[in-house]
């Protein structure tokens, strides 16, 4: 049965910060972006959208991918894990699209050709002046996807995101974090995507060799997007993203998290990586030792650890400018530990 995701009155959407703060969990917003002179352009047609967009386009190089049609669109690993399906190229929003239109007339099954993930401000320096960002989303850059048919496997994001569909459609297939033990995820450091993803085939699994998946899915949740529609997804909720249609375009806004490490900020996968390489080794009593530190640190589990320390005093875990001198003590211990790593394995 399927498990559709919850919809947010777009009405409400000054509301939607606060919303998001105390709800941890996706929710689709439909017509967010529905005004879009670009959303009634892929309306129209392929090739009006087409023609629409590449006015937009400058000389930016943007990253692609190109994909054999054998593969059906799905990025994933080669047959033996040693690359992956797909070839990675530069080129730009115009040319991208003007082979997309020539692919629509191509006999049987067309190669997938996706923009990954590439600025607006940088590739399309005047589309937001027709098209501007939502007025919760005015400060977050946003990236543009355009491609044809494609499915990128479950993934995380450690951001906040929002996922705007302009042209054709996309479906989601989205699990709660938790789920992770029942994904089958695939390595951590050496990815088709940038983040791991899951290496089960939604769609199709084959749950003799991921038994664990049957779980999983009793937990997934599905989207279905139309043009002008819009997704959040939370922090670290796995999803899968399939693209249908002639041109497929996407415009996602990414907040918190590594996305913001130039504002000097500290990623919690920043946290997690240094654990992994200080923690996952030791022998398993220390391991639980070192949860049990955790749990009463940083998750917090009993509640505030030094609710009987006075607040001037409890330094890296105060709640307000108390604490401000020993944070950026432990940023700068971190910095530096991570400086030592780099310079022993240049």
């Amino acid at each position: 049965m399927t498990r559709w995701i919850e919809e947010y009155n777009k009405n409400n959407i000054s509301d939607f910060a606060s919303y998001i703060s105390n709800h941890y969990a996706p929710v689709v917003i439909r017509n967010l972006v529905d005004s879009w002179p670009a959303v009634e352009k892929g309306k129209q047609g392929d090739e009006a959208f087409a023609r629409y967009l590449r006015a937009f386009c400058n000389n930016s190089q943007v990253p692609v991918i190109l994909m054999a049609p054998q593969h059906q669109g799905r990025i994933f690993y080669n047959h033996d894990f040693e690359g992956f399906n797909f070839q990675r190229r530069n080129g730009t929003i115009s040319a991208v699209a003007k082979q997309l239109i020539a692919y629509l007339h191509v006999k049987g099954a067309s190669p997938t050709l996706a923009v990954q993930s590439a600025p607006v401000k940088q590739c399309l320096p005047e589309f937001l002046t027709q098209n501007p960002s939502p007025a919760f989303l005015s400060k977050v850059s946003p990236r543009i996807w355009l491609g044809n048919k494609a499915l990128v496997p479950a993934h995380y994001d450690e951001s906040h995101n929002i996922a705007c569909v302009i042209s054709g459609k996309r479906r989601f297939t989205l699990f709660p974090p938790e789920q992770i033990k029942n994904l089958y995820v695939g390595p951590i450091d050496y990815t088709p995507t940038g983040p791991a993803i899951s290496l089960v085939d939604v769609n199709n699994p084959d749950l003799e060799k991921h038994p664990r998946f049957e779980q999983a899915l009793s937990h997934a949740y599905v989207a279905e997007l139309e043009p002008g529609d819009g997704l959040y997804i939370p922090p670290l909720w796995w999803h899968q993203v399939e693209a249908s249609g002639g041109i497929n375009t996407l415009v996602n806004y990414w907040w918190g998290g590594s996305i913001e490490l130039e504002q000097n900020k500290l990623a919690p996968v920043d946290s997690m990586m240094h654990a992994l390489l200080t923690i996952k080794d030791l022998p398993v009593a220390e391991r639980l030792a070192w949860r049990s530190f955790y749990d009463h640190y940083v998750f917090q589990t009993g509640g505030d650890p030094l609710e009987h320390v006075p607040a001037s005093k409890k330094g890296i875990l105060a709640k307000n400018d108390n604490g401000t001198e020993a944070i950026g003590r432990a940023k700068a211990s971190v910095v530096n530990w991570l400086i030592k790593q780099l310079e022993k394995h240049r």
